[in-house]
């Protein structure tokens, strides 16, 4: 009884961490978003087209839409607005809020999934990760992989495959390496979504964009003053990335130890039972 409260417990943690990590990946999407209607939409393009010029109502509603339903950010849930040229000052302070629950949430979430471990099965040699089953406790594994895999979003085994494909293709980690590395992209998140805000605030500064007059830089139309705010924002958007970044290398720290821990236990699983497949993966 008091082992599988313990598990419904570890679930719970999972479910926590999974909840943290999707809501950085929304503030992730968001900030994409943005990015994307401010400097990269058609509709940048439909003011400067004769057609439209022609039109003087018709310019007027694209400039208009251009302004207030693109360049002006929704914040879902929050009900926030903001100006996309704030996007980089606002984005690296909400996404540093996010590396510190991401950090704090995956940190339980291996010390949880660890101890559970180490309830059903043992590790003789501390420099490698070989996890053997313990004495009668090879059921009790079998159900901490079952309720593993049942709330982790990327079940990291040893095996990417359909159940029931036996020409499946095999991949000695966690799946096909483009996999991996998006996988590994979404944990890196907050910090190259914080990046790419700031480049590109430094370039509407020094290269004519749709934020500055005409074909003259943003930078050159500024007064001393606002030039001072402007590169006080950049600055603190960059500082603010460093340290998410540093904050992020401790999450894939604990996230990887997770995994090597579950992926160890699914091999100790499947040697105790004599079998090459775990039917909890």
């Amino acid at each position: 009884m008091y082992f599988d409260q313990r598990v419904k417990s570890v679930q719970a943690v999972v479910l926590r961490t999974r909840t943290v990590f999707l809501i950085a990946n929304l503030a992730t999407l968001v900030s994409l978003a943005a990015l994307f209607n401010t400097y990269a939409s058609w509709i940048r393009h439909l003011p400067e087209r004769d057609s439209i010029k022609t039109y003087p109502h018709m310019h007027e509603a694209v400039v208009r839409a251009q302004v207030s339903d693109l360049m002006v950010v929704s914040v879902p849930v929050l009900g926030l607005k903001l100006f996309a040229a704030d996007l980089g000052i606002v984005a690296s302070g909400g996404m540093l809020i996010l590396s510190v629950w991401l950090y704090y949430s995956f940190r339980r979430e291996q010390h949880s999934i660890g101890h559970l471990i180490f309830d059903v099965a043992e590790q003789p040699d501390k420099n490698t990760d070989v996890l053997f089953v313990k004495t009668n406790r090879l059921e009790d594994a079998k159900h901490v992989l079952h309720e593993l895999a049942a709330v982790f979003v990327f079940v990291t085994t040893d095996k990417d495959r359909a159940v029931g494909d036996p020409d499946g293709e095999l991949f000695a980690e966690e799946g096909p390496p483009v996999v991996v590395w998006a996988k590994r992209r979404l944990l890196d998140s907050p910090f190259w979504v914080v990046l790419l805000c700031g480049a590109a605030d430094l370039s509407s500064l020094v290269l004519p964009s749709v934020i500055s007059s005409g074909s003259q830089p943003l930078w050159d139309t500024l007064t001393t003053a606002q030039q001072f705010e402007a590169a006080g924002r950049l600055m603190i958007t960059f500082i603010m990335a460093f340290v998410i970044r540093e904050n992020l290398k401790k999450v894939k720290y604990f996230y990887d130890w997770t995994q090597i821990l579950y992926r160890s236990l699914v091999r100790a699983v499947a040697e105790r039972s004599g079998s090459k497949e775990v039917t909890a993966t």
